[in-house]
């Protein structure tokens, strides 16, 4: 279903937003069959310019990517882009002003945050911890909770010991075996979960990096992370700039700062 995720990791968030849309009593499989696709594909525009309150079960907002960092523009990664990393920590600021104005005089039940809070850039100037403390400031602002996935941005910057402990320990219930949610807890091994906001609706946040280089959750899926470049990709990919030479696009999804599900994550 998700392994080896797609160019740029537009897919690790097209699956998200794909278990958004899943009812509770559907199982994964069944929600990314034929037959479940119109609830995926549901006019959700349509439902915003009509303003049928009586429908509306709950609001919540979404972001994704802000990749801050305190540090001058830069071109990005292909050089073909300025990218303004001081800027997205404005662009931040502004997303959350706009979800507590209470859109619509309806409140956001919660902020969803789609991985790459911070940029690896951090990493250089050893600042990814004050970079993600001045991102939480902000967040915290909502008097609602903020959900977290996580990017290869994320794994170049913290290891899973620091994205337990920074961005899911404020949420106790998943730290913590339940009754009602026998396969948590959490733990830097497994830092994929669920949650329900709302009787009949169930949020699954999944683990792309569970199978790769840079963020793997065990040694044996490290390797198996290599050994899948391996045979899709025949360039050296231990040198930046030459991932892509003679592949074919089909293929392109196959380089070091992709990932994927184990089989572990795919049975859950």
């Amino acid at each position: 279903f998700f392994f080896f995720l797609g160019y740029y990791m537009i897919v690790r968030q097209l699956i998200i937003l794909l278990a958004v849309a899943t009812l509770e009593n559907l199982s994964l499989k069944n929600v990314i069959s034929p037959k479940w696709m119109p609830l995926i594909k549901m006019d959700l525009s349509k439902m915003v310019a009509e303003k049928v309150d009586t429908d509306l079960l709950f609001k919540f907002g979404i972001i994704s990517d802000i990749q801050y960092v305190d540090v001058p523009d830069a071109l990005n990664f292909q050089q073909t882009k300025l990218r303004k990393y001081r800027q997205s920590l404005e662009i931040f600021q502004k997303a959350v002003k706009y979800w507590m104005s209470s859109v619509d005089n309806v409140d956001i039940k919660f902020a969803l945050i789609l991985g790459d809070m911070i940029d690896g850039k951090s990493i250089e100037s050893k600042s990814q911890f004050q970079c993600m403390t001045r991102l939480k400031k902000i967040s915290e602002l909502l008097p609602c909770e903020s959900y977290y996935c996580f990017g290869n941005h994320c794994h170049y910057s913290f290891d899973r010991v620091s994205i337990v402990k920074n961005f899911l320990a404020d949420k106790p219930w998943l730290l913590k075996p339940s009754s009602k949610s026998p396969d948590l807890p959490c733990r830097p091994s497994k830092i994929y979960y669920h949650w329900s906001p709302h009787p009949g609706w169930r949020f699954v946040c999944v683990d792309s990096y569970d199978v790769s280089l840079i963020g793997s959750s065990s040694i044996a899926n490290k390797q198996l992370a290599e050994e899948l470049l391996a045979t899709n990709n025949p360039n050296d990919l231990t040198m930046s700039g030459t991932w892509f030479n003679n592949l074919p696009y089909e293929k392109r999804r196959w380089v070091p700062y992709n990932g994927g599900g184990s089989d572990t994550q795919l049975n859950w």
